[in-house]
């Protein structure tokens, strides 16, 4: 990811919070007004490696990201569900 998408992410981390999560599949839910740049992140979600699936509901402010965990720990989920998005922004930083 480029700085900007990295910047527009650690702006976006804390508006979101972690509804359910199973490993292999997380369902956001965001709290507060997107912001209209992040209305297309779910393209970009689905170019990291390890994310076999992206679905965005704009009624609900939610997301579904199913993941492989082969490739993706479910520790950056449970990870983000405490409010710990730094682990999630050096994965993020790595791609």
């Amino acid at each position: 990811m480029s700085l900007t998408e990295i910047e527009r992410l650690k702006e976006l981390l804390p508006l979101l919070s972690v509804a359910h999560h199973i490993p292999g599949r997380v369902r956001l839910k965001l709290n507060g007004k997107i912001p209209s740049w992040a209305l297309g992140l779910d393209m970009h979600i689905k170019s990291v490696k390890g994310v076999v699936g992206v679905s965005v509901n704009p009624f609900s402010a939610s997301a579904v990201i199913n993941y492989d965990q082969n490739e993706l720990s479910p520790s950056l989920f449970e990870a983000l569900s405490r409010g710990d998005y730094e682990p999630f922004l050096e994965r993020a930083r790595s791609l």
